[in-house]
């Protein structure tokens, strides 16, 4: 990444708006399916550890066709 790109960062709204200048910049052609499946990968491979109880309670509502959303207050 480029510092020009690494610096326009902190002021993007979007993933999308990102994604532009990426492809822009660096003249590539992603799309925005792979660059957000690459960002949760990387993010599911940061290796963040989940609060005891959440991954059976997530299986469950999984299971029983709950709709789900899953947010922290935690700045990781």
């Amino acid at each position: 990444m480029t510092n020009e790109i690494r610096d326009f960062i902190p002021n993007m709204t979007s993933y999308r708006s990102l994604l532009e200048i990426i492809n822009e910049k660096l003249d590539l052609q992603i799309t925005y399916d792979e660059f957000k499946q690459d960002l949760l990968q990387k993010h599911l491979d940061s290796n963040i550890t989940l609060m005891p109880g959440v991954e059976e309670l997530v299986e469950h509502f999984y299971r029983c066709n709950i709709p789900m959303a899953i947010a922290t207050g935690n700045s990781r």
